[in-house]
């Protein structure tokens, strides 16, 4: 069944061998897919029935299956329990959805664990063995820069300080000092009208202007006021 990339609902990994299979629910049918057999190229599925299948068929052997797309989310894991209660599906170790009850896991691959260890160490609450930190630690240190590593992080930070907004001791280039120069130099430049005595034509005119700003502003307090008092 053709189905678009945002479309979820119930969906099979069928076995075209066995004809076994193994149901699921997802909002998205794409990412599920990718996925699933992601992880069971990679050996690492939680699902060692399926896991088991997938190493001994093949993946030619494992089609991806549309069982019924749901447009309300909210009826999913109701109607994901309902094909896992008729059609029993061989692959499942779950058989309430949503639910762990009557789950055994088996034994996990050494490849596994090596995987979760990997992916979860660093994460936040997980703590690290001091044997890990020793690790770690031994791996790190020691290590030095190549001098092209060197000389491309210093040509950045080449320059004078700069302490400006408690960035003190960074440095920065002969270009940006240039061009900050320039730039405080135009503003301290004088206004050409600054310390020219006005006319008396010009003070009347700017005397004239003020009076009729205030007197604007004089209707406008008293409308307000007419407005709130109606």
């Amino acid at each position: 069944m053709p189905y678009a990339p945002c479309e979820g609902g119930i969906y099979a990994i069928f076995n075209t061998i066995t004809e076994h299979r193994y149901i699921g629910s997802a909002k998205h049918f794409k990412r599920r897919k990718y996925a699933h057999f992601k992880k069971l190229r990679n050996n690492i599925h939680p699902n060692p029935h399926l896991q088991a299948a997938f190493n001994k068929y093949g993946e030619s052997a494992f089609i991806f299956e549309i069982v019924e797309v749901v447009s309300d989310m909210s009826i999913l894991t109701e109607r994901e329990q309902h094909y896992l209660d008729t059609l029993n599906p061989e692959y499942n170790i779950r058989r309430i959805a949503t639910s762990n009850i009557g789950i055994k896991f088996g034994p996990r691959s050494e490849k596994f664990k090596q995987f979760m260890s990997e992916n979860m160490t660093g994460q936040p609450g997980v703590k690290w063995t001091d044997e890990r930190k020793a690790s770690h630690g031994e791996k790190l240190r020691g290590r030095k820069r190549t001098p092209e590593v060197i000389e491309n992080y210093a040509s950045k930070q080449r320059g004078v300080p700069c302490p400006q907004r408690g960035r003190k001791g960074r440095v920065m280039k002969p270009e940006s000092i240039a061009k900050m120069v320039a730039t405080k130099s135009e503003r301290n430049t004088p206004s050409p009208i600054k310390g020219v005595p006005k006319s008396d034509i010009a003070r009347q005119r700017m005397s004239e202007s003020a009076k009729r700003r205030c007197a604007r502003a004089k209707e406008m307090r008293n409308a307000n006021n007419l407005t709130l008092f109606e």
